[in-house]
């Protein structure tokens, strides 16, 4: 027996990030098992299916300002002909994307931008009508913590710096660069 239940998860959250445990019960305490039948947003998530874990199978499907509610419906099978399904719905809530671990972004007018977003492979960082410098490009994973030192040396106008990320987990992470008097971070999706 399975009832509808509702779990949250922030937007942008990592690849493998617990969303939560369908609970469900058997009568004669059978061994279960979960699968999703139908959602609204095809690959946002996936199930365990001896557990009922929820994880995010992609966290470029979790946008708040796209789709702040998911449902899905999941089913249970007690391996005996049983089974019962309920809809599971997940509320993604909104996170303030102009801050990340106490950096701010800035506008979009800023001349820093990473291409192609998202990437799986290799990247570019194009920079226009900066001032010439030393400046420090970092990969900076969620929760703040460096991952990759991209760069660090001097970069002049109209200046590209190209980069791998193969090596590195699907996911949100931000490109930090850091110089006399500039502090930038942007977006980038690894898939």
């Amino acid at each position: 027996m399975i009832f509808s239940q509702t779990f949250s998860i922030d937007e942008n959250s990592i690849e493998g990030a617990d969303v939560g445990v369908v609970q469900a019960s058997d009568a004669e305490l059978d061994i279960l098992t979960f699968s999703i039948l139908s959602t609204d947003n095809e690959g946002a998530f996936g199930i365990n299916s001896l557990n009922g874990q929820i994880k995010v199978a992609s966290p470029a499907l979790l946008d708040f300002e796209r789709l702040p509610t998911i449902e899905m419906v999941v089913n249970v099978t007690d391996g005996k002909g049983g089974s019962s399904s309920a809809v599971v719905t997940i509320q993604i809530n909104d996170i303030d994307e102009n801050t990340v671990a106490g950096v701010l972004l800035f506008s979009e007018e800023t001349n820093f931008y990473p291409f192609p977003n998202p990437t799986s492979g290799n990247a570019s960082i194009k920079f226009k009508e900066i001032s010439q410098g030393h400046f420090t490009i970092s990969l900076v994973s969620a929760n703040g913590s460096q991952v990759h030192l991209i760069y660090s040396g001097d970069i002049s106008n109209e200046s590209t710096i190209e980069f791998s990320v193969s090596h590195l987990p699907k996911g949100l992470y931000f490109l930090r660069i850091d110089g006399d008097q500039t502090n930038i971070t942007r977006k980038l999706m690894i898939n």
